[in-house]
C-alpha cells in the first residue's frame, strides 16, 4: 500500500505531522499521570483509541509482543507513517535554512524551530542549529543580530543565551523589529 494512502487513514489534517501527533497525545495523558502507573504503559494503552481505519488495522496486525514498551510501539509507527525521504528532505530543508524576503526575526526563529521540531530525526546539536539558523539570516539581519560580535564565534551557552534573550525581547515587541 502506497505510504500516502495509509496517513490519510491515521492523521486529520494532510499535512499533519505524526510527531506532533505524539507530542499532542502526550500532554493529554500527562494530564492523567498516576504514580501507581508507568506513564509508558498508558501510553501503550491510550495511544491506540487515537488511530483509526486502517492505522487501527495496521496496529492489530503487528505479530504479539513486538512492542511491548512505549519506546517500541512509537517506533514502529514512525517507521510504518514516516517515510525516510521525507526525513531527509526535512533534514535538507532545516541544513539549507534560509530567511525569507522581508521575515521578522522572531518569525525566522519560530519557523526554524518548528522545523527542527517536527523532525526529531535531525540530530544537530545546540551549536549546530545556531549556526544554520545565523547563516540563513540575510545579511543586513545578521549586522543587526551581531551588536555584542558574531553568534558563530561565541560560546555554544553564550550564543544560545544571547539568541534566546534576543528574541524574547523581539517577541513581546519591547524592541523594534528587525
Amino acid at each position: 500500500m502506497h505510504r500516502r494512502t495509509k496517513r490519510k487513514h491515521i492523521l486529520r489534517k494532510k499535512d499533519e505531522d505524526p510527531h506532533e501527533r505524539i507530542s499532542n497525545i502526550i500532554e493529554i495523558i500527562d494530564l492523567f499521570h498516576s504514580p501507581e502507573v508507568a506513564r509508558d504503559q498508558v501510553m501503550l494503552m491510550a495511544f491506540p483509541f487515537t488511530l483509526k481505519e486502517r492505522a487501527k488495522q495496521w496496529m492489530k496486525r503487528l505479530s504479539a509482543g513486538s512492542s511491548t514498551t512505549w519506546k517500541l510501539f512509537k517506533q514502529a509507527f514512525l517507521d510504518e507513517y514516516r517515510p525516510s525521504l521525507k526525513i531527509i528532505k526535512q533534514i535538507e530543508s532545516i541544513r539549507n535554512f534560509k530567511q525569507k524576503l522581508n521575515e521578522p526575526l522572531h518569525c525566522s526563529w519560530e519557523r526554524f524551530t518548528k522545523s527542527l521540531f517536527s523532525c526529531p530525526e535531525h540530530k544537530l546539536n545546540e551549536h549546530e542549529q545556531l549556526r544554520i539558523f545565523y547563516q540563513g539570516l540575510d545579511a543586513e539581519t545578521r549586522l543587526k543580530v551581531d551588536f555584542k560580535g558574531p553568534i558563530p564565534r561565541m560560546t555554544q551557552t553564550k550564543g544560545w543565551k544571547l539568541s534566546r534573550n534576543y528574541l524574547r525581547i523581539l517577541s513581546h515587541g519591547t524592541m523594534k523589529e528587525i
